[in-house]
């Protein structure tokens, strides 16, 4: 089963925006706010922060 943010990532990068999509299996929609708690959510903030920065360059 495609989640809904899979198939938004790809209609994105189809349509030419750039996309960095990842899963984090096992995490709950509000994991992301969760560092120090939940070990990916430090993972996906990294992530976020070093793709806006590359953007804001």
């Amino acid at each position: 089963m495609t989640s809904e943010c899979k198939t938004l990532a790809d209609k994105l990068e189809a349509a030419g925006v750039k996309v960095n999509y990842k899963k984090y299996d096992g995490t709950t929609h509000e994991f992301f706010g969760m560092a120090g708690v939940v070990p990916q959510a430090d993972e996906a903030q990294g992530v976020a922060v070093a793709d806006l920065k590359g953007a804001l360059k």
